[in-house]
């Protein structure tokens, strides 16, 4: 997923996967962020120490290594 990026839209703040990062088809992952939250870089990523998510529903984009968005909610 290298160049892939989820976009939080609101606040405009972006995750770019690490550089080599493979998820397999059928697996999910975890992106987590703020105080405290932590990732082990296999099944959890941590985005950031701050605060992403807004709690009424903060919608998310996912785009490929090319740009194109592949979903968004």
């Amino acid at each position: 997923m290298t160049k892939w990026k989820v976009v939080s839209v609101t606040g405009n703040q972006t995750f770019h996967f690490p550089e080599g990062y493979i998820l397999k088809a059928g697996e999910t992952i975890k992106i987590v962020s703020g105080r405290g939250s932590k990732g082990n870089g296999i099944d959890t990523l941590k985005w950031s120490g701050s605060y992403i998510w807004n709690n009424d529903g903060d919608p998310c984009d996912l785009y490929d290594g090319n740009g194109l968005l592949i979903y968004s909610k």
